[in-house]
């Protein structure tokens, strides 16, 4: 079962799942654009993986990430 993470980032969805046992708590930041196509293989793969954050959404995404490992404190 997963659970989005409300946040008010535009670009960026953010969702807290449970990885089982030996993962336990994670979360998923996912891009909302669409994934370009690049000129060549290489550059594509070097684009896969890679989450580009403006400053404002690397703040909001911190707010997000403390109050999760807050919550996940509580329950260790």
């Amino acid at each position: 079962m997963s659970t989005v993470i409300e946040t008010s980032m535009l670009d960026h969805s953010v969702v807290e799942f449970y990885g089982g046992a030996r993962r336990g708590p994670c979360l998923q930041i996912t891009s909302l654009k669409p994934i370009q196509v690049r000129d060549t293989l290489l550059e594509q793969l070097q684009d896969e993986g890679f989450i580009h954050l403006t400053l404002d959404e690397a703040t909001i995404l911190r707010d997000v990430l403390t109050m999760w490992i807050e919550k996940q404190g509580g329950q260790q």
